[in-house]
């Protein structure tokens, strides 16, 4: 089956998506057309293709409850785990993959890293001026809980 993708938003307007994986909060109140055509071996298919259509999407009203909380709040916490890291400058003082404590402050734009050690213990990595850099998030395709986060500093 050869799929094509298409997002129609609340005017009607449909427009060819490539390189689905999965909804995103950019998908939230549009919907999700899919056309499927057989794929032959031998020849071209000449019959109609089948078309899927789902939606309007829209958000679990938890998690919209949750992402709203968190926005609200002066600290942002996100809990993860890194599985490796490669600092420029020194070597890291600590072993990986550690599961760990993401802070943003929004007063201070800090961004802290916390180790959470065995037994509940935490301890503060380090702590990023985040006005001073900018950061590149990337969802790993194959791992769809693996970010990748680089700190580049602002030009």
């Amino acid at each position: 089956m050869i799929c094509k993708w298409f997002k129609c938003d609340a005017s009607s307007e449909m427009k060819e998506i490539s390189g689905v994986t999965g909804a995103s909060i950019d998908d939230v109140g549009s919907k999700i057309l899919v056309q499927g055509t057989p794929a032959i071996i031998f020849g071209n298919y000449t019959g109609m293709p089948v078309f899927k259509e789902m939606g309007p999407l829209i958000m679990d009203h938890d998690v919209e409850r949750d992402a709203l909380d968190h926005l609200e709040k002066d600290i942002l916490e996100l809990q993860g785990r890194i599985e490796s890291i490669e600092l420029k400058e020194t070597e890291p003082t600590f072993s990986t993959p550690m599961p760990i404590l993401f802070q943003f402050n929004k007063h201070s734009n800090a961004l802290t890293i916390i180790a959470l050690h065995e037994g509940g213990s935490k301890e503060e990595l380090f702590t990023i001026d985040a006005s001073d850099i900018y950061p590149i998030v990337e969802l790993d395709q194959m791992y769809k809980n693996l970010i990748h986060i680089r700190f580049n500093e602002k030009d």
